[in-house]
């Protein structure tokens, strides 16, 4: 808890920040579960009014954000398969008070900067009053060689954004090495979004790259 001062009217503003971490470790290894976080919030100091709450996400879990997501390493009978899932939501289902226009998580009425680092958003990637899902699996060839298939899902409220806004992609990406020195990525992505604000209609596109990458070892090219 950090209390901050300022001229003017107002005298200090507290900002709480509450996280939550848990890890399920399963003797074989196989699951790991954690990354969470309750709402990001802001409160007045006993001297103020005192109307703002300072809820945590398990005393109040209809007015906090989450962001979690599970790891396996590896599945059962797929050693070489691992699964990546993370879902989040900043768009809290609570009635009161109601987010509107943005103004709920990651959000502060004083300084609008205050959730910001030189300008870069910090927090959870979704931002404010969204909510996503992404998961991610690859399948180890050998230790260096790989196949990584991706979807993500996102959404941001129509009465933060207008019209609100709605992505989906799916990706895929290889990695293989075609010698000790030489190795090889090709990458492939279909998008299609919706952001009435930016568009009529839903718009799609594909992203596609080839990298061939050489590896000279210490003294190989040397006269």
């Amino acid at each position: 808890m950090k209390a901050m001062n300022y001229p003017g009217r107002i005298k200090k503003r507290v900002v709480v920040i509450f996280v939550t971490a848990a890890a399920i470790v399963v003797a074989t290894g196989l699951l790991e579960f954690g990354r969470g976080h309750g709402r990001v919030t802001n409160a007045n100091t006993p001297q103020e009014s005192g109307t703002k709450s300072l809820p945590s996400p398990l005393d109040a879990p209809r007015r906090a954000a989450v962001d979690t997501g599970i790891y396996m390493p590896r599945l059962p009978s797929l050693p070489k398969l691992d699964l990546r899932v993370e879902a989040v939501y900043t768009n809290t289902p609570a009635a009161d008070p109601r987010p509107v226009g943005g103004e709920y998580v990651y959000w502060e009425q004083f300084y609008h900067d205050l959730y910001t680092n030189n300008g870069n958003l910090i927090g959870s990637w979704i931002g404010r009053q969204g909510q996503a899902l992404q998961a991610q699996s690859t399948y180890w060839f050998s230790p260096r060689n790989s196949l990584q298939l991706g979807y993500r899902h996102a959404k941001v409220a129509s009465d933060f954004i207008p019209g609100g806004e709605t992505i989906n992609d799916g990706s895929a990406k290889l990695e293989w090495w075609i010698r000790e020195d030489v190795s090889v990525s090709g990458f492939v992505q279909y998008e299609k979004w919706l952001a009435p604000i930016l568009a009529r209609g839903a718009q799609t596109n594909w992203t596609s790259s080839v990298q061939v990458t050489f590896w000279p070892r210490p003294g190989r090219l040397a006269p």
